[in-house]
Parts: structure tokens; sequence; C-alpha cells
């Protein structure tokens, strides 16, 4: 697939919501919980996917406007992350995407076809996997409310898909940063407001938005 946490480990699935100064001192995205969560991290940019097994690593995606799909197999106990991302000019057009190229919207939903298609290739179920969705915020300065869009966008993906979301987190005007353990499906989420948060991300998208 394309791509380039406490000490103590969640017990079960499940979802934690935390708006602490832990993770708002680290710098730097990808070094927020390694120390506590004696966890590697693998940190997601716009557009990409990532599929992983590993007990000693986990998944972290930031999201504004986009969204940040985590996909668990409870049997498997392996998982994928997505972070897709619609361009500008397919939020200008939405729902009507007729001036759209077809290859461009190929390459939007291309990180969560390979999310899907790893789950696949480990056996992964349809009555298994979990879903959840993070993301789709409304940012003070999108005035074509690109967070909604993006979030319809991925919700009829995945009905097309006949996949059903078990969780979602949406909307707002804060980012958010999404910590997610694969071998055992546990997804931590923090709120982000900082200045340089936005800045950072809104870098990050640009970087991806440039090679479409």
């Amino acid at each position: 697939m394309n791509q380039d946490p406490t000490r103590e480990l969640p017990k079960k699935e499940g979802v934690r919501y935390s708006f602490g100064n832990d993770c708002r001192r680290a710098t730097r995205t990808e070094d927020a919980f390694d120390e506590k969560m004696d966890r590697q991290s693998i940190l997601l940019s716009p557009g990409g996917s990532y599929c992983l097994d590993e007990d000693k690593k986990m998944l972290v995606g930031v999201v504004g406007a986009g969204v940040c799909i985590t996909i668990f197999d409870e049997k498997l106990h392996f998982g994928v992350m997505a972070c897709p991302l619609m361009t500008p000019q397919m939020c200008a057009a939405f729902p009507k995407f007729d001036q759209i190229d077809d290859a461009l919207i190929a390459k939007i939903v291309e990180p969560i076809g390979n999310a899907i298609s790893e789950m696949k290739k480990h056996g992964a179920a349809k009555s298994r996997i979990r879903i959840r969705l993070f993301g789709g915020a409304d940012l003070p300065d999108d005035a074509q409310e690109c967070g909604t869009k993006n979030y319809v966008f991925v919700k009829e993906y995945l009905k097309r898909k006949q996949l059903s979301v078990m969780g979602e987190d949406i909307g707002g005007t804060h980012l958010r940063r999404v910590h997610f353990l694969p071998d055992i499906g546990s997804v931590t989420r923090f709120s982000l407001r900082r200045g340089c948060d936005f800045e950072d991300l809104k870098q990050a998208e640009l970087s991806y938005l440039g090679t479409l």
C-alpha cells in the first residue's frame, strides 16, 4: 500500500477521547504517544493508507476537513487506516462530478480502495470488520463546506461497497489526531487547536494535492 498511545495498553477495542495537555506538549505529531505507549508511530499523510498487524506499532493520522478511516477485523486482530481528501475542484463541483476527470476521482478514492483490498487479502469478513470515521471538520476559512462534503463522499463510497460504519466523530471546527492500534482495534482521538497544527496540516495537504 502507499505511504510514504500511557504505558498500559487498552484491554479491549474502544475509542478514547482526550483533551489534556500530555499530547500537546509534543512538537511533532508522530512523537506524540511513542514513549507512553511504547510503540513506534507510522504517520499517514493526507491521501495515504497503511495496513499493520504488528503489536509494537501504531498508525497516526491528522485530519481537518478530510476523513480518517480505521478498519479492524476483531478475529484477525488486523487493521488498516486511510486518509482520503477531495480536491478543492471536487468540493466546488460536489455532488455533480460530470466535469471532473474520472482519473482524478479514482486517485481520491484510491486510499480507501487500497485499505479494503488489504483487508480482503488477509481474509477479513464484512460481518467482523469495524469501521470508524473521524474528521470532516468545518474549518473557519472553508466557504465551500469541504468537511461535510468529504464526509458524505466517503460515506457514500463505503455504502456502495456495502460496508457499514460502526462509529463516527465528525464535524466541529478543530483538527483531530487519530491514534489507531490495529492489533487490538483501539482508537484514541486528540483535538488539535494550535495554529502550528493547522499550518502543518495545510502544508501536508498542499503537498498531496500537488501530486494529483
